[in-house]
């Protein structure tokens, strides 16, 4: 038995990317066919983590993420040649899904119609999904990271599906926010992913199955540090655990206000009381 094979960049998973997943782990259900997620990156960091994107697979039920770098020896391959020997040869495909604007071989020759004539020759079928579009405008990577960019986050949640979350093993920190009066649960920022815009958010806080309300600060901390290093600060909501070492999911559900640099202690706190009285509108 073959496979089912989505290629694409996946950047991010967004809504359009999971009609692809969501494609292949049905006709899977259907079939018994082995699911392979073929990704494509260029370098860089991603909207997602890589664990991030583990997690996305994992939930589709798909078999394998294959992350394929697209170095000069693989942009040299010619169309039908990567036809015939990966997804024919290498990933025994028999059904193959695609965005309508998928391009492929050499100077992107391959296009969707050359897929789908190839098809026969190789003995496998393809279907490809038009792009999704919110509020007039095609759902994109590059969309989406201009607006975490922005710090339009609930936007951004809107394209991908999904809460924009940050996920990591919660550390010990300087215990600053005990000292204020607001107990802080600290993550480094993942790595492989991009920066959202600094600064304060209303957040949701996930460990295991319960979910907490929350403000979250991702930021460089200008008023304890002045580093260079990001990191999570998530105050929850009527939250005393010791969850020192456990892994956290932090969701991000609307900027509140950038990061700054306060004159003292009070005044910093004086401004956590007003983030929170804030970030109740939004949860």
């Amino acid at each position: 038995m073959g496979t089912a094979l989505t290629i694409g960049k996946f950047d991010g998973f967004h809504r359009g990317h999971r009609l692809l997943l969501q494609e292949i782990s049905d006709y899977s259900a259907k079939t018994g066919a082995e699911t392979v997620c073929y990704k494509l990156e260029f370098g860089g960091d991603g909207i997602l983590s890589h664990d991030e994107e583990e997690k996305v697979i994992s939930s589709y039920g798909i078999n394998e993420l294959r992350r394929v770098e697209f170095s000069p020896e693989y942009a040299a391959v010619l169309a039908e040649d990567f036809v015939r020997d990966i997804i024919h040869g290498e990933l025994n495909a028999e059904y193959v899904v695609v965005g309508s604007d998928f391009r492929f071989g050499r100077g992107r020759a391959g296009d969707v119609k050359m897929l789908e004539e190839l098809s026969s020759k190789y003995g496998f079928k393809v279907k490809a999904f038009d792009k999704l579009v919110a509020d007039g405008e095609v759902i994109s990577s590059t969309r989406i990271r201009r607006l975490l960019e922005e710090g339009r986050i609930d936007e951004a949640a809107g394209l991908l599906g999904v809460n924009y979350s940050l996920t990591g093993t919660v550390e010990n920190g300087k215990k600053l926010g005990r000292n204020l009066g607001y107990p802080t649960v600290n993550l480094p920022f993942p790595e492989n992913k991009i920066l959202p815009r600094l600064g304060v958010y209303s957040s949701i806080t996930v460990i295991g199955d319960s979910t907490h309300n929350s403000i979250t600060n991702v930021g460089r901390r200008p008023s304890v540090d002045d580093g260079d290093k990001v990191n999570i600060e998530t105050f929850i909501y009527d939250f005393s655990d010791d969850i020192y070492g456990r892994e956290v999911s932090v969701e991000l559900t609307h900027f509140l206000r950038d990061e700054r640099k306060f004159d003292s202690l009070d005044k910093l706190k004086e401004q956590i009381a007003i983030d929170i009285e804030n970030a109740n509108r939004y949860q």
